[in-house]
């Protein structure tokens, strides 16, 4: 596809900008501490010991979104000054 405008940069969709990356960060933040908040009350209680996993899943998955959102906003504010990682 032909560039329209030579002065407009490769444009980011809205759900990729670093806003809404933030707020999937703090959400996820919440996710994390839900999850551990699980697995405490999980260690706490013996009729709960078999479900520990599902909070510590949860917690594996919003550790890992955690980590791909940080990557992501490092590498682009590290692109907007010019370095490379």
């Amino acid at each position: 596809m032909e560039k329209l405008y030579s002065f407009a940069g490769e444009p980011i969709p809205w759900y990729d900008s670093s806003p809404v990356c933030g707020f999937c960060l703090a959400l996820m933040a919440l996710v994390f501490l839900f999850g551990a908040a699980g697995v405490k009350v999980g260690w706490e209680m013996q009729e709960f010991h078999r479900d520990v996993w599902v909070p510590g899943v949860l917690m594996v998955l919003a550790a890992s979104v955690m980590l791909s959102l940080v990557i992501r906003l490092v590498q682009r504010r590290a692109s907007r000054k010019g370095s490379v990682l």
